[in-house]
C-alpha cells in the first residue's frame, strides 16, 4: 500500500510539470499533411544555450545515497537549516525526518510510516514533503499525505498537530512548503488546493489566499497558481511563490496581491523554467529558485516588484561525474549564505558556496531582459510578460 501512494503521488508530480500532459489538452489545431523534405535537406543543429552571466555560487559537497540508514535519503522533497545551523530534511520516502550537520554527519532521525500523531510521542509521516524549524527549535512538518501539519519538539516528540483532508479553511490537499513571517505565522503552501494558508504557530487559521489558474493578470487583483510546490517569504513578507505547473515564479503581497509573475516552460534562460520547485531567500536578499528538472538554481533581486535576473548555477556547468544527472526539489540557506538543494533523483543533498564575499550584495546590473515568447502551442503560459 505505501508502494503504490508513493506511486500515485509521484505520478500526480511527473503529470503535473509534463506540459504534454498538463496543457495537451489546451490546443486543438488542424494538422496539414507535410510537405516531404528532401532526403539531403541537413537538418540544422540547434545552438545550446550558454550562461555567460556572473557566477555567483560553486559547487561545494554532496551527500547522501538511497536507502534507510541514517545517511541515506529516499526521494528527500524538503530542507530547512535551523538554528541551530543543523539540517532537517523532509526524507519523503522513508516517511522521517533526518537530521544532519551542516557538513552532512547524521545526527537523528524522526518518525516512521503511519497515521498517529499523538502528544508527546514519537511521530508517524505518510509523504512529508515540507520542513521548516521555528526559532525555539520546534520542528513544523506537512505530513503531505495525511493532509496536517505535525509539530515536533527539540526531541522529536509530537507537540501539536492540525489540518485534515478538504479545500475548507485549515484542510489540505497535499500541504507542501512551509514559512514563517515577520509575526510569527506559519504560511503554508496548500499545493493542490493551489493556494497559500496562514495560522499562529499553535495552528490556529488566520487567512487564505489563492485558487487554481492560469492566467496571471494584475487587473485581477487575484493569486492563480497551478499546483505549486515552493514558498519562501523576503525582507517585507511577501511571497515568492514556486508555480511549479505553470512554469513561472510570482510575487504576491500580503493578501495574495500580485506584485509579478516571470516565466514559461523551456529548457534555459533567465526567466525559463521545466519545473520550479523551491524558493529561499539568502541573507543579502537574492530569491533562489531550484529549476527540478533542468538541474538550475536560479537568482533574482527579492527586493523590489522588478524582480531582475541575477544569475544562475547549473549542475552541467560543474559536472560531478559524466553520469549525474539531478532533479532538484527543495532548497535552503545558512547564515553563512551556503545553499543546500535536494536531489530527489539521486537521494542526495548538494552543498554550493557563494563564489564572491557572502556578505556582498551582487553587483551585477542586467539589462532589461527583451521578451520573445515561444508559439501558443509550444508555451503554455503564454509569453511570460511581467505584472508591473
Amino acid at each position: 500500500m505505501t508502494f503504490l501512494r508513493l506511486s500515485l503521488y509521484s505520478l500526480l508530480l511527473i503529470a503535473m510539470v509534463n506540459p504534454s500532459h498538463v496543457w495537451g489538452a489546451k490546443h486543438h489545431h488542424f494538422t496539414p499533411t507535410p510537405t516531404e523534405v528532401p532526403t539531403d535537406t541537413p537538418t540544422p543543429t540547434p545552438t545550446p544555450y550558454v550562461y555567460t552571466g556572473p557566477k555567483l555560487y560553486s559547487f561545494d559537497a554532496m551527500w547522501g545515497s538511497k536507502g534507510t540508514d541514517p545517511n541515506q535519503l529516499n526521494f528527500p522533497e524538503a530542507i530547512a537549516v535551523g538554528p541551530d545551523g543543523r539540517l532537517y530534511i523532509a526524507d519523503t520516502g522513508n516517511n522521517r525526518v533526518v537530521v544532519w550537520t551542516a557538513d552532512g554527519e547524521p545526527v537523528t532521525t524522526y518518525g516512521t510510516f503511519g497515521t498517529r500523531a499523538d502528544w508527546r510521542n514519537p511521530p508517524q509521516f505518510n509523504h512529508p514533503t515540507g520542513i521548516f524549524v521555528y526559532p525555539n527549535k520546534q520542528v513544523y512538518v506537512s505530513d503531505s499525505l495525511n493532509a496536517r501539519i505535525v509539530v515536533l519538539d527539540v526531541n522529536g516528540m509530537v507537540v501539536t498537530t492540525w489540518g485534515s483532508q478538504g479545500p475548507g479553511n485549515g484542510q489540505f490537499s497535499l500541504p507542501h512548503a512551509l514559512a514563517e513571517d515577520h509575526y510569527g505565522n506559519i504560511w503554508v503552501m496548500d499545493s493542490g488546493n493551489s493556494r497559500v494558508q496562514i495560522f499562529s504557530n499553535l495552528g490556529v487559521f488566520n487567512s487564505t489566499w489563492g485558487s487554481f489558474g492560469t492566467d496571471a493578470s494584475a487587473n485581477t487583483l487575484a493569486a492563480v497558481m497551478n499546483v505549486p510546490l515552493g514558498l519562501a517569504l523576503n525582507h517585507i513578507d511577501q511571497a515568492v511563490v514556486a508555480d511549479t505547473g505553470n512554469f513561472r515564479v510570482e510575487v504576491y503581497n500580503n493578501g495574495g496581491i500580485p506584485v509579478t509573475a516571470q516565466g514559461w516552460y523551456g529548457e534555459d534562460g533567465p526567466y525559463v523554467f521545466k519545473e520550479p520547485a523551491a524558493v529561499a531567500i539568502t541573507p543579502s536578499g537574492m530569491a533562489a529558485i531550484a529549476d527540478g528538472a533542468s538541474g538550475r538554481v536560479i537568482f533574482y533581486n527579492s527586493k523590489n516588484g522588478s524582480f531582475e535576473f541575477l544569475g544562475e548555477w547549473r549542475a552541467k556547468d560543474e559536472i560531478l561525474n559524466t553520469n549525474y544527472s539531478p532533479r532538484f526539489r527543495g532548497i535552503a540557506c545558512d547564515p553563512q549564505n551556503r545553499l543546500y538543494v535536494t536531489d530527489v533523483q539521486n537521494n542526495a543533498v548538494l552543498r554550493l558556496k557563494p563564489f564572491k564575499n557572502p556578505s556582498a550584495e551582487p553587483t551585477f546590473t542586467p539589462e532589461e531582459p527583451t521578451f520573445t515568447p515561444t508559439p501558443p502551442d509550444n508555451n503554455p503560459y503564454g509569453g511570460g510578460f511581467p505584472i508591473r
